[in-house]
C-alpha cells in the first residue's frame, strides 16, 4: 500500500492543443533584463489559469525500491479539487480527490481508503503544501507566487532565474528559484528548497503545448530528494481538454477499511 501512496503523492505533488515548444537550458547569452520585468512575467504567468482541465498522463515513477510504469487520468477545476485514476496494465488502481481542505484516496486493489487533510503532504513531504501549490506544479504556475514578496535577480548570463526566501517558525527557511524562458512567458523550471527538512525539489517544464490563452505542460520532470529517498518522476500530458467540465467523482465503498 505504501509504494502506491507514494507513487500518487508524486503524481499529485506536482490548453487549447496546438504545437508543442520546447524548452531547454540556455547556451546562448541572454540579453540582460531588470528584476521588476521577471516579476512582471512571473505575475503574467501565474494569473493564467483555466477555470477546467483534463488530461491523460503517462507517467514513469522511480525511488530507491522501484521503477514502474502507469497511466493516469487527470481533472482540475480551478481553485476547487484535483481528481486523478491511477491504472496500471489497464486496471484502476487509485482514485484521488485532493480539495481545499482535504485529501481522499480509494485504493481498490487493497480495498482500503485515506481520509486525511493538506498535512498528508507535509508528513510524507517535509514540505507544506497547499491546494493552490498542488494547482501550481500540475499547470505549470510559479509556485507561492507573490508580487509583494521581496525577489532577487540570480546573475546568471544563460538563464532568466528570480528568487524567494520565506522563514516560517514550523518550516524553518524555504528558498524557491523560479527559471523562465528566453522570452518570459513560459517557466522552464520551479527549484524548492527546505532547509530544516533537508528536502529539495526540482520541477522541470521542458514542453508546453500552446494555446491562444493557456499554454499547458507538455512534458513534466520533477526529481525529489529527501534524506530517506530519492524520487525521479516523468509526465507526459496527452488530449488535453480546457474550459470542458468533467464530473469529479471518488467512491469509497462502505466495505473498505482504513489503509495501513
Amino acid at each position: 500500500m505504501k509504494i502506491w501512496i507514494n507513487i500518487l503523492i508524486g503524481v499529485l505533488a506536482i490548453g487549447s492543443q496546438s504545437c508543442a515548444r520546447k524548452l531547454t537550458e540556455g547556451h546562448e547569452k541572454l540579453p540582460k533584463v531588470k528584476e521588476e520585468e521577471l516579476v512582471a512575467a512571473l505575475d503574467s504567468i501565474s494569473k493564467s489559469v483555466p477555470q477546467f482541465l483534463s488530461t491523460k498522463i503517462d507517467t514513469k515513477y522511480t525511488d530507491n525500491k522501484q521503477n514502474i510504469s502507469f497511466k493516469t487520468s487527470l481533472k482540475i477545476q480551478k481553485d476547487t479539487a484535483v481528481n486523478a485514476l491511477i491504472t496500471y496494465a489497464g486496471i484502476p488502481i487509485i482514485t484521488a480527490m485532493v480539495t481545499t481542505d482535504s485529501v481522499k484516496i480509494s485504493n481498490k486493489k487493497e480495498k482500503c481508503y485515506l481520509l486525511e487533510d493538506l498535512n498528508f503532504f507535509k508528513n510524507r513531504f517535509g514540505v507544506e503544501f497547499s491546494y493552490l501549490n498542488l494547482e501550481e506544479l500540475l499547470l505549470g504556475r510559479p509556485l507561492n507566487f507573490n508580487p509583494g514578496r521581496e525577489y532577487y535577480l540570480v546573475p546568471d548570463p544563460y538563464n532568466y532565474i528570480l528568487s524567494t526566501q520565506k522563514k516560517l517558525e514550523d518550516e524553518g527557511r524555504v528558498l524557491i528559484s523560479y527559471y523562465l524562458s528566453p522570452d518570459l512567458k513560459q517557466l522552464k523550471k520551479v527549484e524548492i528548497t527546505s532547509f530544516k527538512d533537508e528536502v529539495s525539489i526540482a520541477v522541470h517544464y521542458p514542453e508546453y503545448m500552446t494555446g491562444d490563452f493557456f499554454s499547458s505542460p507538455k512534458i513534466i520532470t520533477a526529481e525529489i530528494k529527501t534524506p530517506n529517498n530519492q524520487i525521479l518522476l516523468s509526465m507526459t500530458y496527452d488530449k488535453v481538454e480546457l474550459n470542458v467540465p468533467k464530473e469529479m467523482i471518488i467512491v469509497i465503498p462502505d466495505s473498505y477499511e482504513k489503509c495501513k
